[in-house]
């Protein structure tokens, strides 16, 4: 929409909401244990590269 200001909790509860998708998306195909930085990668590429 044009001109419309959003505020800091409306942009938060959008990515939150895409994060939560991309978790659910990237979390079953991770087959080994990986650590939370590599994790937290996964999830950025994701959610960068969109699906």
């Amino acid at each position: 929409m044009r001109n419309r200001m959003y505020t800091q909790e409306d942009c938060d509860k959008w990515l939150n909401d895409d994060l939560k998708a991309v978790k659910r998306y990237v979390d079953p195909l991770i087959k080994v244990n990986i650590n939370t930085l590599t994790q937290a990668a996964l999830y950025s590429f994701a959610y960068n590269v969109g699906g």
